[in-house]
C-alpha cells in the first residue's frame, strides 16, 4: 500500500499499472452510449474477468447494488482526472458522471497502445464497445447472466 492509500497492483504484462488500462478503457472508441460511471465500473469489471490471465483481478470486486463494484475504480478515476489525464463532467440533470480523455491523457493513451499486448487491448476494446452499446437496463442483464453471483444484492432485477 501506498502513502496515499492506492495500492500499486503490477501488472504481469509490461508492467502496465492498473491505472492504466483504466485510461486506456476511457480513450478506446466505443459505442453510442457515453462512457459514464457504471460502463466504467461494468467494463473494468469484465476486463478483469475476461481479459488475458496477465490482467485478471485488476480489481476486487464484490456484488453491490448495480452488481460488481469496487471503489477502487472510483479512486483511480479520480487519480487520473488529478493527474490531468482524464475530464468528467455531469449528464445534465443526473448525477452520472462521463469520462473521456484530457489531450494529455490521449497522448498517455497513444503511448499505452504502443506498450500493452495487442491481444490484451483487443479485448478491452471490444468490452468498451459492448458496455457503451447497451443501455442500462441492458447493460445489467448482460452482466448478470455472464455472473450472477454479482446480481445478489442488486436493487435492480432487469
Amino acid at each position: 500500500m501506498l502513502q496515499n492509500g492506492f495500492s500499486r497492483r503490477k501488472v504481469a504484462v509490461d508492467m502496465l499499472q492498473r491505472e492504466d488500462w483504466l485510461l486506456l478503457f476511457i480513450g478506446l472508441p466505443g459505442g453510442k452510449f457515453y462512457t459514464d460511471q457504471v460502463r466504467v465500473m461494468k467494463g473494468m469489471f469484465l476486463f478483469s474477468k475476461e481479459g488475458p490471465a496477465s490482467v485478471r483481478n485488476l480489481y476486487d470486486f464484490t456484488p453491490y447494488d448495480y452488481g460488481p463494484f469496487d471503489t477502487g475504480v472510483y479512486r483511480d478515476l479520480d487519480k487520473l482526472e488529478a493527474q490531468g489525464l482524464i475530464r468528467s463532467s455531469f449528464l445534465v440533470g443526473t448525477n452520472r458522471r462521463v469520462f473521456e480523455p484530457s489531450s494529455q491523457g490521449a497522448e498517455r493513451v497513444a503511448h499505452l497502445l504502443k506498450q500493452a499486448p495487442e491481444e490484451a487491448v483487443e479485448v478491452l476494446g471490444r468490452i468498451k464497445t459492448n458496455v457503451t452499446s447497451f443501455g442500462f437496463i441492458e447493460l445489467l442483464r448482460y452482466v448478470y447472466n455472464k455472473y450472477p453471483e454479482y446480481a445478489r444484492r442488486s436493487v435492480v432485477r432487469p
